[in-house]
């Protein structure tokens, strides 16, 4: 579908993303990645998303976005 568009379209994946997941989900043409669960019910919160940035091995701005109106 991406390169029928161009290579203009951002896929993205939700629900049920683990830590377990994010190489296949990136290798797959995923370029968003939405994390919900698995680190706000985490029991230690900051190393849940130290943990999924570790798996991106790559800097970008929107790895450190965070919505907080939950």
């Amino acid at each position: 579908m991406k390169k029928a568009a161009g290579g203009k379209l951002l896929v993205a994946t939700a629900g049920g993303i683990r830590v377990d997941v994010v190489k296949d989900a990136l290798k797959a043409g995923a370029d968003i990645l939405v994390v919900g669960r698995a680190i706000t019910a985490s029991k230690d919160i900051g190393h849940a998303a130290d943990e999924f940035l570790d798996q991106l091995n790559q800097e970008e701005i929107d790895q450190f976005r965070v919505m907080t109106d939950f």
